[in-house]
C-alpha cells in the first residue's frame, strides 16, 4: 500500500510539472529580488495599517501567505548557490568579490504567474527563480494534498525545485584544493545567510557587516 501511495505522488508529481510547463511562458514576469521583496513589504505595511478593520484570523493567514512566499524563493536561490558550491557547472577559484557578486540580491530574479492568472491560489505565485551569473533558471513546483493549506489536520503542499539545465550556462568546472574548496563554502555560507536574512527580513546586511 505506501508502495503505491508512492507511485500515485510519483505520478502527480509528473503531471503538475507537466502541467505548470505547459501554461509556464517565456513573457511570464520576471521581477527583480530586490524589487519583489519590496513589494511583499508593501503588502505587509498595507496589512498593519487595516489590521483593526481584519480579525486576527485574517491578519495571521496573510502573514502565512507572505511567509510561503518568501520560504519558496529562500529555497529555490539555496538550490542555486548549493549548484555552485558543488561546482558542477562553476567558476574556479572565485575571489571574494566573485563570491559577493554571485549572492548578492541583484544577481536574481523571481519569476511569477501573471497576476490576471486567477487559477493559481494565493501564496503559491513564485513559479522559479533565475540566477543571472552563473546563468542559471530553476523552476518551482508545488504538489498538492487534500485540504486547505492551513487546514489543522497537517494537510497542504510539497514545494519541489528543479534545476532546468537546458537553460543553464555550462562553464567548464577545474579543481579546487580542499584548503581553497572549504574557505569558499564558509564565505558562501556567510553571504547566503545574508541573503536569506534580507528575504525574510527585508533588511539589507552591508558587506562590512
Amino acid at each position: 500500500q505506501n508502495c503505491a501511495s508512492c507511485l500515485q505522488q510519483l505520478s502527480s508529481m509528473d503531471q503538475l510539472k507537466s502541467y505548470n510547463v505547459a501554461r509556464r511562458r517565456d513573457d511570464d514576469p520576471l521581477i527583480p529580488l530586490d524589487r519583489w521583496v519590496e513589494s511583499e513589504s508593501a503588502l505587509a505595511t498595507n496589512d498593519k495599517s487595516t489590521a483593526n478593520q481584519q480579525n486576527n484570523h485574517d491578519s495571521e493567514e496573510q502573514k502565512q501567505i507572505s511567509f510561503l512566499r518568501r520560504a519558496t524563493v529562500a529555497y529555490g536561490i539555496t538550490e542555486l548557490v548549493r549548484r555552485f558550491v558543488e561546482n558542477k557547472y562553476s567558476i574556479s577559484d572565485p575571489d571574494n568579490l566573485t563570491l559577493q557578486n554571485i549572492c548578492s540580491i541583484h544577481n536574481f530574479l523571481i519569476r511569477v504567474f501573471p497576476e490576471k492568472d486567477e487559477t493559481i491560489d494565493t501564496g503559491w505565485e513564485v513559479t522559479g527563480v533565475v540566477m543571472k551569473v552563473p546563468h542559471w533558471n530553476l523552476n518551482v513546483y508545488t504538489l498538492s494534498h487534500s485540504g486547505d493549506i492551513f487546514d489543522e489536520d497537517g494537510s497542504g503542499r510539497n514545494v519541489e525545485v528543479e534545476i532546468d539545465d537546458k537553460k543553464c550556462s555550462h562553464v567548464q568546472s577545474q579543481s579546487q584544493s580542499q584548503e581553497k574548496r572549504i574557505e569558499m563554502k564558509m564565505r558562501v555560507c556567510h553571504l547566503l545567510g545574508r541573503l536569506l536574512y534580507y528575504i525574510f527580513s527585508s533588511k539589507v546586511v552591508h558587506t562590512s557587516d
